[in-house]
């Protein structure tokens, strides 16, 4: 319950072999996680309604033990107590976001990850959803995130970079559109810029609660600037 509450409003969960895929923001990134030490090894089924079963979860919360059980004929799993059965239907295997994992191979560290805390955090959400966005720039000096920009809001400087004042989406070398940032609750955040031989670029948040650690992975796009440079 306390590791799926923080997920419920996003996509389907696909818990394969005991970790975690999830889609998030309607596909634009994925949520990794590995949950074995929590639920044992080998444990696979399918959340296709979080908001809904997290809540019918609440049910199955007794003395007695919870069974996952495949249920191949009806394409669904089982989730009981003995007194009460919820049903997960199954995702379908190509729709599957654990079909679409990362995929790592190649990949070369941007500068240095950035440490966010949870009252940055909040800090940077309020920044963020004091304007009606859908998407944040993200800016990059020196082949290194420093901050990022909110149309018609401001931009937002990391501690470590505080001094670039005059950094904004026209100023920066390179500056990606990011869907999915730190859309994810948690106690603490890594953010990592990740460069691929093909010139593709990963954004990778590590989310640390106080159960596990989490990992939030977006391809990125050129932001604004960068967009209007190209054209």
């Amino acid at each position: 319950m306390n590791v799926l509450k923080p997920l419920n409003t996003q996509g389907s969960i696909n818990i394969v072999s005991s970790g975690i895929y999830q889609d998030i923001n309607s596909g634009v990134a994925t949520l990794v996680a590995n949950i074995n030490t929590l639920v044992g090894e080998d444990i696979t089924f399918d959340i296709m309604s979080p908001a809904k079963h997290v809540k019918l979860f609440k049910l199955l919360e007794t003395s007695k033990d919870v069974d996952l059980l495949d249920d191949p004929d009806n394409e669904q799993f089982i989730a009981t107590n003995g007194q009460i059965k919820i049903y997960l239907p199954k995702q379908i295997e190509s729709m599957s976001s654990e079909a679409n994992k990362p995929d790592y191979t190649g990949l070369m560290q941007m500068g240095e990850p950035i440490k966010v805390d949870k009252k940055t955090k909040r800090d940077i959400e309020t920044f963020v959803k004091s304007e009606n966005v859908d998407s944040i720039d993200l800016l990059i000096k020196d082949d290194q995130l420093v901050g990022f920009e909110v149309k018609n809001t401001g931009v937002y400087l990391f501690d470590d970079y505080s001094n670039m004042t005059g950094i904004t989406s026209d100023t920066a070398d390179v500056v990606f559109k990011s869907l999915a940032f730190l859309i994810i609750d948690g106690d603490e955040f890594t953010i990592n810029v990740g460069k691929y031989p093909d010139d593709r670029h990963l954004l990778i948040t590590e989310i640390t609660t106080g159960y596990m650690t989490m990992s939030l992975n977006e391809e990125l796009d050129l932001g604004s600037g960068d967009e209007l440079d190209l054209i």
